[in-house]
């Protein structure tokens, strides 16, 4: 099989495939880009994930960093090299490597498979329209990320079998441990709570800060604030925090994928605020399941998909843009420490029943084949 997958170029996204292939019997080639933008122009390069040697081929892909407006050169070429029974498509179906899969599918009997995210329906142009009818008509199993996202497409006209694919956390990887040297490294005292991701409006950081800033007036303790991650608003929350935050607020910048379980713990809590735009809403929380692995509870607004993925593991969850809750919800951990360790355990446990490597891998392997035999009856 041959997977399609700009994501690939971070190699921790590439665990449930090398889980895959070193539980089930796969041919597997993972077509990833060379070079990824990331959200404020960082330049990501590819990476391998233990275990995919020789699996991985570095594609280049242009332009960089938009999620369904690139094209992949010389896919055609890679794709028929590998001579698979079975494309797999981590791309939306309206995007433009979707329109590259088809011309490749209507000259190749394989199985094809596609993974969606997108969890807010789509006023589409005509042309990305009728493209993803042409997916929706040729693929045999699809996969969506989440409820909301198999619901977008349901809504927007598939009626092949939707199967939910979660992501995956490694918990060799992300795993509980000390915390204190990056918590002294960084200056952190007190509850110290966190995040980690894009630093942008929709995340929801403002009013993280300003929740800080009414535990501050409530005077229940010491405070601390790790924010892990960069991006356009950074200048923005470092104002606000300077202006109206007393507690140390530290920014550290992106961080390696694999130093994430560090940063995770030296929190008290990881904070989700996420607001709902127009355009976006939180589609998995993929760093609910990172947190929870590691031993630390999680906080998170009620913005697309966090209350489910929260609802699977465990957490509290408040009204997004309502700063008053977010303060009770950091305030009610902060001062039970009972409660905190309860929400760990239970997090922790249910997240590796059901987000483990293992887990998804085991999940693919099933798609795969009836994706297989589906295409075997159309045949």
């Amino acid at each position: 099989m041959v997977v399609v997958s700009h994501s690939c170029v971070v190699a921790t996204n590439q665990i449930p495939w090398a889980r895959l292939v070193a539980r089930h019997p796969v041919d597997l080639t993972i077509l990833a880009p060379r070079a990824w933008k990331s959200v404020g122009g960082r330049l990501v390069t590819l990476g391998a994930w233990k275990g995919l040697e020789g699996r991985l081929r570095p594609m280049t892909v242009l332009p960089r960093g938009h999620p369904n407006l690139h094209v992949w050169l010389g896919l055609a070429r890679e794709v028929r090299a590998a001579r698979p029974d079975v494309l797999f498509l981590d791309e939306e179906p309206y995007s433009l490597a979707a329109a590259q899969a088809m011309k490749l599918l209507a000259r190749d009997p394989m199985a094809f498979l596609f993974y969606a995210k997108q969890n807010l329906p789509k006023h589409l142009p005509n042309y990305f329209a009728r493209l993803q009818k042409r997916v929706f008509d040729r693929v045999d199993v699809a996969a969506a990320v989440h409820p909301s996202a198999r619901d977008v497409l349901v809504a927007a006209g598939c009626e092949a079998p939707i199967h939910l694919l979660p992501h995956v956390v490694d918990p060799d990887l992300y795993s509980p441990g000390d915390g204190g040297e990056v918590r002294e490294r960084l200056g952190l005292r007190g509850f110290v709570i966190g995040y980690l991701g894009r630093l942008v409006p929709e995340k929801g950081l403002l009013d993280l800060l300003a929740a800080v800033e009414a535990m501050e007036a409530h005077g229940h303790g010491e405070v601390s604030v790790l924010l892990v991650g960069d991006g356009p608003q950074r200048a923005e929350l470092e104002a606000y925090a300077r202006d109206h935050v007393k507690a140390p607020v530290v920014f550290t910048g992106v961080v390696p994928h694999t130093d994430a379980p560090l940063y995770y713990r030296a929190m008290d809590v990881l904070a989700l605020p996420s607001r709902t735009a127009s355009h976006w809403r939180e589609q998995f929380g993929r760093t609910i399941i990172e947190a929870l692995a590691c031993g630390v509870p999680v906080v998170g607004s009620d913005s697309g998909s966090i209350p489910g993925v929260i609802a699977m593991t465990s957490g509290l969850v408040f009204p997004e843009g309502d700063v008053q809750a977010l303060a009770a919800a950091f305030e009610q951990l902060m001062m039970d420490p009972a409660h905190r360790h309860e929400l760990v355990l239970t997090g922790r446990r249910l997240t590796l029943e059901q987000f483990s490597a293992d887990a998804v891998a085991d999940t693919i392997y099933g798609l795969l084949q009836e994706a297989l035999q589906r295409r075997l009856r159309k045949t």
